[in-house]
């Protein structure tokens, strides 16, 4: 009897505990599950121009996110470089062969805009024809998030204070270590996924985290913000 049970859970796929599903028949439900964005690059391949508008909507808002926090401009540069990503994407989908997820392909995109503009801006400043970080439409680098009317204008001032520190002294690290700790820190990427974005090894991404992570401490540190600002 117990062995025609044994049998029967074989059959089934699945143990004797609880009658739960085996590990093949769960990894193969888990292929089952479509992946949105695959399909949606399917459809814009296919000549649907509606699917490339909802990628946008899916990733508009993190890339722009990750963009601002990339250096100390303002929004309106941000929002610059994000539609440049994304015409980039555009552009570039009908090649795109699926060998990363989308995403990933995406922010890989954006990073290299980003860190593109970096450097032009950089390159511009030491030729002397451009302004310093606190000119253009970025003057007076304004807050990652809008001051709630409830808050206390000290307290507001401060925070604003602290946050165009931190803003400053990313901006004073290599552009490659930028893109690390923004991606890390401000983005909540795991290391496998700034490894695939920027085509580095698991154990290079670790190493230029840490630099870029000291290298903000004693920014913050020259700026009298104290290490349990970094």
């Amino acid at each position: 009897m117990e062995r025609d049970t044994l049998e029967t859970e074989k059959r089934s796929g699945t143990d004797s505990e609880g009658s739960r599903p085996r590990a093949s028949v769960v990894e193969e439900n888990r292929s089952a599950v479509p992946d949105v964005d695959q399909e949606l690059v399917a459809r814009f391949k296919d000549g649907d121009g509606q699917a490339f508008a909802l990628l946008l909507e899916r990733y508009q808002r993190s890339v722009f996110g990750m963009l601002r926090n990339m250096s100390p401009w303002g929004n309106e540069t941000a929002e610059d470089l994000c539609q440049e990503t994304f015409m980039r994407a555009f552009h570039g989908l009908p090649a795109f062969q699926g060998g990363s997820k989308f995403k990933t392909w995406l922010f890989r995109i954006a990073t290299h805009v980003g860190i593109t503009e970096i450097r032009k801006r950089k390159a511009l400043k030491r030729s002397g024809r451009t302004w310093s970080i606190h000119g253009d439409e970025d003057k007076g680098i304004s807050s990652i998030d809008p001051v709630s009317s409830a808050q206390d204008p000290s307290d507001a001032l401060l925070k604003e204070e602290a946050l165009n520190c931190l803003r400053l002294a990313i901006d004073s690290i290599p552009p490659l270590w930028r893109s690390v700790l923004v991606l890390r820190d401000q983005e909540g990427k795991s290391y496998e996924e700034i490894s695939e974005i920027l085509g580095l090894p698991v154990g290079t991404v670790r190493s230029r985290l840490h630099r870029a992570r000291s290298r903000v401490r004693e920014a913050l540190e020259t700026m009298g913000m104290g290490r349990e600002q970094a």
